[in-house]
């Protein structure tokens, strides 16, 4: 295959993943996604430095909540704007992955390893979540693909940018791969190319552009962000000492778990663990990126998203080596039997999915379009090959991810709970109808659960509690008021204006749009 042939095909990888998100049902307000919006619209509303969710200060660096913001500044903030950084930032992980195959383990290998990446749920799912673990992993990618390439000037740019996104992790998880590697191979020379000192003052250059004048102008805020979200977290005190604590290896079956059944490759990349190797960096890389998330107390699996990539090129090489036929007869068995049945498994799941949900036995409520059934149809075209009895490696393989990747689709089309599913249609026919009658006009929004409706209309203000009914029945001025249905006796003389239909908001109960009468 030609230079430019594979990268064609590492771009067409590259966009499967936000493709799915583009084309699936999706929900703003779940796996904190709610508050990064609400940073967003923020942002637009004129607070850059330290954005805002509901009155609360940002707990992250605003690179994400600024590229958003300008992706909804220049064409509307919508669900997909505010998620444009993840979409573009995965298409640009899944392209450094192929760079820095190219490098360490070879094109075939290289795109092998790609579309392991591509394919896996739990890149489609980030790629189009409003949140920096995406935007994190492409900027850590480009780091050590600029050291390996010799680019010390980019190698610290892409770390100062990483910890720009998601503070100093972005900072630790480069520094541990590309010295672990350095120290291992005893490359004093390969550390002077690096221009450490240089290289401090370019990440702390970046950095500044932000904190400066964010010390100067909301300095207790960011002291307790730092307070909150490094030392706390990190330690297990204060806000998080509430919070479950997981033990340090946590994360390592996670990330078998993520990328399963690829991941049992792994276990022949014995060869990468010698220093000289070309792919010890991959090793180095996905070895420290584990250790440096060992540390804080609370442990999510969607840390392990920047060892994805070293892990899927490992992968990769042992298939390109089995598909080449110089690895053990034992591999090569073992790599055409479970291609073979997991392509007949994924198939499956991926033609049983939307007829499960036609017939009412999957959590959504959405009802798939004829575009996702054609395509999920096309399953079958790997499941017929499962049951082929003589095929080439290679053909099983294309096989096993085909039916993969469209299985992956079928479950992010019924993946999003009904309750959850705040971008659906009732809840923008609420929103629209919330908006017309109260205009720009100040809206108190009551236990309503919802950074969606918030989302929609453009607004970002505290929810009040219940026990702020009666203060609202009082007031001497007319009131526009949202609250769950349930809640509406407490503002007996208000007039309803608006209904929404059943369960948009979290709690699966109906919103409603009240007026007090004031006076």
């Amino acid at each position: 295959m030609s230079t430019r042939a594979g990268w064609l095909l590492a771009l067409a990888l590259g966009l499967w993943p936000g493709l799915v998100g583009l084309l699936s049902p999706s929900d703003v307000g779940t796996h904190d996604q709610g508050k990064q919006v609400m940073y967003v619209v923020d942002a637009l509303q004129g607070q850059w430095l330290l954005p805002h969710e509901r009155e609360v200060p940002a707990t992250k660096p605003p690179l994400y909540t600024w590229l958003a913001a300008a992706a909804g500044g220049v064409f509307g903030l919508g669900e997909v704007t505010v998620r444009l950084p993840s979409l573009l930032a995965s298409v640009a992980l899944c392209l450094a992955a192929f760079a820095i195959g190219r490098r360490t383990v070879g094109a075939e290998a290289s795109l092998y390893g790609v579309a392991l990446l591509a394919t896996t749920q739990h890149l489609a799912k980030l790629s189009f979540f409003a949140r920096t673990d995406m935007l994190l992993a492409a900027f850590v990618a480009g780091a050590l693909l600029a050291w390996l390439a010799g680019r010390a000037t980019w190698f610290w740019l892409c770390v100062g940018l990483a910890v720009l996104t998601k503070g100093p992790v972005g900072l630790a998880v480069p520094l541990v791969a590309v010295g672990a590697t350095l120290a291992a191979r005893r490359d004093l020379d390969g550390l002077r190319r690096l221009e450490p000192v240089r290289g401090v003052a370019i990440v702390l250059a970046v950095i500044a552009v932000w904190l400066v004048p964010a010390l100067l102008l909301h300095r207790d805020e960011l002291v307790a962000m730092v307070q909150v979200e490094l030392v706390e977290q990190m330690t297990g005190t204060g806000e998080y000492s509430d919070v479950k604590h997981q033990p340090f290896w946590y994360l390592v079956p996670y990330l078998f778990l993520k990328l399963a059944p690829w991941s049992l490759l792994l276990l022949g990349a014995r060869d990468a663990a010698k220093p000289s190797h070309p792919a010890f960096p991959l090793l180095a890389w996905l070895a420290g990126g584990l250790f440096v998330f060992m540390f804080p107390a609370t442990k999510r699996p969607d840390h392990l998203l920047p060892m994805y990539v070293p892990a899927a090129l490992l992968a990769g090489d042992v298939v390109a080596r089995v598909v080449a036929g110089v690895t053990s007869p034992g591999l090569a068995r073992g790599l055409e039997l479970g291609a073979r049945l997991w392509a007949g498994a994924a198939a499956a799941i991926a033609l049983v999915t939307l007829p499960l949900a036609a017939f009412g036995l999957t959590r959504t409520n959405t009802t798939p379009p004829l575009a996702a059934w054609l395509l999920c149809a096309l399953a079958l075209l790997p499941l017929l090959h499962a049951l082929r009895a003589v095929a080439t490696p290679r053909a099983r393989l294309v096989a096993a991810l085909a039916g993969q990747a469209l299985a992956v689709f079928a479950h992010a089309q019924v993946g999003t709970a009904p309750a959850k599913n705040g971008e659906s249609p009732p809840m923008r026919v609420f929103a629209r109808d919330v908006a017309a009658a109260a205009g720009d006009e100040e809206i108190v929004f009551v236990e309503t659960d919802s950074y969606p409706l918030q989302f929609l209309l453009q607004r970002n203000v505290r929810e009040r509690k219940r026990d702020a009914l009666p203060t609202l029945a009082r007031a001497a001025e007319p009131t526009w008021v949202v609250l769950p249905e349930t809640l509406a006796f407490g503002l007996p003389a208000a007039e309803s204006v608006a209904t929404s239909p059943p369960r948009p908001s979290h709690r699966g109960e109906r919103l409603v749009l009240l007026r007090t009468r004031g006076g």
